[in-house]
């Protein structure tokens, strides 16, 4: 003992000092300590929402708990459930489109929109939300929200093709045809490629009474390989009672130099398709020059079956 300390007063007499525990005693109290800390912490603001979020397996159950709850008609209570998947994961797609359809079923689809917002704060490019909005805002007949809606995603986006084509969508819609082509020009012209959206901007010129332009469009959208001469045909043999005079316009614009034997292909096609006998033999032993035997075979078999 130290000498002038009292027993049981601590070190160096210090009045309410209580003894060293020895090394043991500290180790075998540890458990219960850190147990405590444990249940404290638990307590604390925002920790079940933490521990959820690190649970993987606690979203998909809520997801679970919120269909259920959507296929008994519990629409707040499965709305709810989707909103704290949407605090904990601002990114769940899944939660996302859930709560819109679940919304959407009471009467209160706008009502996505915050989560919306919250989303693309996290992820600004990924387009699900941004398509959404834009419906959303459609539904809800707000144009002019709608509209920025639009010009955010193509600002967030300049050089996603699929943005254009989504914005497009929606303006012709809410606005005419007009506003959409103007969009996927710019398009085309942000990412420098002529042939860009040539099968949209088709349909589109022809729904504004411009045949020959959306048959020019659609001689582009072929490709050098004939990649898209399957969506083409269907348009050119659907333009009764006109499609002769409408195919013999694009075979010609398919023919004309520079161009391909693929192109060419698909210009004997359209032409068989159309009735155009002679045309399409034409192309056809144009188009068979460079090939050898084998393909040579193969194009002349698929033309015959066609005729």
């Amino acid at each position: 003992m130290i000498h002038g300390a009292a027993p049981g007063r601590g070190v160096r007499g210090c009045p309410g000092a209580r003894p060293l525990r020895s090394g043991g005693e500290a180790a075998r109290r540890a458990p219960v300590v850190l147990a405590m800390l444990l249940v404290a912490g638990s307590l604390l603001p925002g920790a079940a929402a933490a521990q959820r979020s690190l649970d993987p397996v606690s979203e998909g159950q809520r997801l679970r708990q919120a269909a259920a709850r959507e296929s008994r008609g519990e629409y707040d209570q499965a709305a709810r459930l989707l909103r704290e998947i949407l605090d904990d994961n601002p990114v769940s797609t899944g939660a996302l489109f859930a709560l819109e359809r679940v919304l959407r079923a009471a009467g209160d689809v706008g009502a996505v929109l915050p989560a919306v917002e919250q989303f693309l704060a996290a992820d600004p490019l990924h387009p699900g939300p941004h398509t959404m909005r834009l419906r959303v805002y459609a539904e809800l007949d707000s144009l002019a929200a709608l509209r920025r809606a639009g010009e955010a995603w193509l600002a967030a986006a300049p050089r996603d093709a699929d943005a254009y084509r989504e914005v497009a969508r929606a303006f012709g819609e809410a606005f005419g045809g007009d506003e959409a082509l103007a969009v996927l020009e710019r398009g085309r012209s942000t990412l420098s490629r002529a042939d860009l959206f040539a099968l949209e901007m088709g349909d589109l010129r022809l729904a504004s009474g411009d045949t020959a332009a959306a048959l020019a469009e659609w001689a582009a959208a072929v490709g050098p390989e004939g990649e898209r001469a399957s969506a083409v045909l269907r348009r050119v043999t659907a333009l009764e009672p006109d499609v002769a005079r409408a195919a013999g316009r694009l075979v010609a614009a398919l023919d004309r130099e520079p161009t391909t034997s693929d192109r060419r292909r698909t210009a004997a096609r359209i032409a068989l398709e159309a009735g155009l006998g002679g045309e399409a033999r034409r192309l056809a032993e144009r188009a068979i020059e460079p090939l050898d035997a084998g393909a040579r075979e193969g194009f002349l078999v698929t033309l015959a079956r066609r005729a």
